[in-house]
């Protein structure tokens, strides 16, 4: 058996992550702007941009499920409603 396989479940390596003072300094600014692009569901695409620059990734991906109804009530990735692209992180 696969070493990486328990019980039918995959279980990718893990690396250990070291957070840094500045980190948790962007990620507090992160989530206490005052944003002015909020949408009617999901997360507004500045602070979407923002958390991708800060996790250093391709694309992100949000979905709310509402667990009573067994129901995805919205989905949102990196890429705006209108086909446009993100904001390039620099």
């Amino acid at each position: 058996m696969n070493p990486s396989v328990l019980r039918g479940r995959l279980n990718p390596p893990v690396a250990p992550v070291t957070v840094s003072e500045k980190d948790l300094r962007t990620l507090l600014g992160i989530v206490g702007d005052d944003r002015g692009d909020i949408p009617e569901a999901g997360l507004p695409w500045s602070l979407v941009t923002d958390l991708m620059g800060q996790i250093r990734c391709d694309a992100v991906a949000f979905f709310a499920v509402d667990s009573g109804r067994k129901a995805i009530s919205f989905t949102q990735d990196s890429l705006p409603p209108d086909g446009a692209a993100a904001p390039l992180m620099s």
